[in-house]
């Protein structure tokens, strides 16, 4: 029975992928792409790798979306649900399964802070689901292409259009997509313990929008409500370490501004007419998410003191400047005088005239005016001869 070179090409490809899963790097790999990285040869390319370098401050923080080995529908939705909440021109989806992303296992974050690098991502969302942690969603940021923090979110409850029930009359306010949202965080959870404090940081970097000089608040359209509180249905989840205690759910809202007449007036600040006060009224518009959190994982502290660095305020330049400015006065009339202080010069190597020529030239000097003296004399006699 004669066998088809197509269908051996499929037996040797259904054996490779069955051999090796789809996605997954092994560290002798990534440390051969990482040994393959090659110094800048021009002025173009040293100015490129410096703009991906970690920056005081990123105006634009993207998020890498991308799915495990398994996932659910549920999983699907909260995805686009964060991605919308975020603004998708600031969102990178993948969407090939990544088995050999697991960043809180020893040597599963090697692909995660390939792809990182690759898309310029400081941010990641992994969807995974198995029986253990089902419907779990795994939060974190990369520094400086390695793997920062990490959490993990089980996703309870997702809602698209949000969980308030709306009024067919009452038409739902628009949202700008990409308009930067306030965030209102409620709870003693988020300040009590280390989870509840990364996840309060993870969710401003993953919700906070693009950062911005001046906020206009007649443009804030919309507002993030996250309050961390316990759990009013179901018991806890399998995702929750025994070590901690449970803090429960976190609730977020995706609420609409709505301003409305309240009939109240405050005192302008230069005397004129009165300032006319809205009464703000917040419609769920959704997507609305709930997640209990799960296990965690911190930076060590070295690198959080160096990835937590602020560029100095105008006033704090001004102050180290004048701290640098060393021996200066301020004086009314000259302005700004300064005292300069000269190292002490070491004469023992200065080259100095020989004795013997300058003694030379002073008795040359010394000849020449006695031949000049005696030429004055000479022509002295000779006018005297002639008178």
């Amino acid at each position: 029975m004669a066998i088809s070179r197509r269908s051996t090409n499929k037996a040797t490809k259904a054996a490779h992928k069955a051999k090796k899963p789809m996605g997954a790097v092994t560290l002798a790999q990534a440390g051969a792409s990482i040994a393959a990285t090659r110094k800048p040869k021009t002025a173009r390319g040293a100015r490129i790798l410096k703009q991906k370098e970690p920056q005081l401050v990123e105006k634009v923080k993207r998020a890498l979306m991308l799915f495990g080995g398994k996932s659910s529908q549920l999983l699907k939705d909260a995805m686009l649900g964060i991605a919308t909440v975020k603004g998708k021109e600031d969102v990178v989806r993948l969407a090939r399964r990544n088995d050999g992303v697991r960043p809180l296992e020893a040597g599963g974050e090697v692909l995660l802070e390939k792809l990182a690098r690759q898309w310029e991502c400081g941010l990641f969302t992994l969807a995974t689901h198995s029986k253990k942690r089902p419907n779990n969603i795994t939060v974190g940021r990369v520094y400086d292409g390695n793997l920062y923090d990490v959490l993990e979110m089980s996703v309870q409850r997702y809602e698209a259009n949000g969980f308030a029930e709306k009024d067919a009359s009452v038409p739902i306010p628009n949202v700008a997509p990409n308009s930067k949202p306030m965030m209102v965080f409620s709870g003693a959870g988020f300040e009590r313990s280390a989870r509840g404090k990364l996840a309060k940081n993870v969710l401003v970097d993953l919700f906070r929008g693009r950062i911005v000089d001046n906020v206009n608040l007649a443009g804030v359209d919309r507002v993030v409500l996250c309050f961390l509180g316990p759990d009013s249905g179901a018991a806890a989840g399998n995702n929750v370490s025994d070590d901690e205690p449970d803090e429960g759910v976190v609730y977020v809202r995706h609420c609409a501004v709505v301003l409305k007449k309240s009939g109240q007036n405050a005192p302008s600040m230069d005397g004129g007419r009165p300032i006319h006060l809205p009464y703000v009224h917040l419609v769920d518009v959704g997507p609305s998410f709930e997640f209990r959190l799960g296990r965690y994982r911190l930076p060590p502290p070295e690198v959080a003191k160096e990835a937590c660095r602020r560029s100095l305020k105008p006033s704090d330049k001004a102050a180290e400047r004048k701290a640098s400015l060393k021996n200066t006065e301020s004086d009314e009339l000259e302005g700004r005088v300064g005292r300069m202080y000269a190292p002490r010069q070491d004469l023992s190597d200065l080259q100095a005239v020989s004795m013997k020529r300058m003694a030379a030239r002073e008795r040359r000097l010394a000849r020449r005016e006695r031949e000049d003296e005696e030429e004055e004399e000479e022509e002295e006699e000779e006018e005297e001869d002639d008178n």
